[in-house]
């Protein structure tokens, strides 16, 4: 199973572990659920590190420089802006797992 030493050295990041550990987590779930497992085979170690620093990056884990709410919202026809940060920018955790479903997909059990 991927660890937090490993996620560290590959982001260049010193301290924050409980951080670390929760994005690791999350996309430890993320995969059992999407495939449909219990254990993680170590085929998806590097995939799921991969993907963490990706959810890290996107989600701006550790910049605490960078605004993480939306600075305005308008109700007549929908506008909302994020101080600088373009759509392309705010990414979810799904368009990162549709990133690599083509990977997952060899790991993938049918429920029943």
């Amino acid at each position: 199973m991927p660890g937090i030493e490993m996620l560290k050295t590959i982001l260049g990041v010193t301290g924050k572990d409980e951080l670390l550990q929760f994005v690791l987590d999350t996309i430890i779930d993320e995969v059992k659920n999407y495939c449909n497992i219990t254990e993680i085979p170590s085929e998806l170690n590097n995939i799921i590190l991969r993907m963490a620093v990706d959810v890290w990056r996107s989600e701006g884990y550790g910049n605490e420089s960078r605004p993480q709410a939306a600075a305005s919202v308008s109700r007549g026809d929908v506008s909302v802006s994020f101080d600088g940060q373009s759509t392309a920018e705010i990414v979810g955790l799904k368009s990162i797992l549709d990133d690599y479903r083509a990977q997952l997909a060899a790991f993938r059990k049918l429920r029943w």
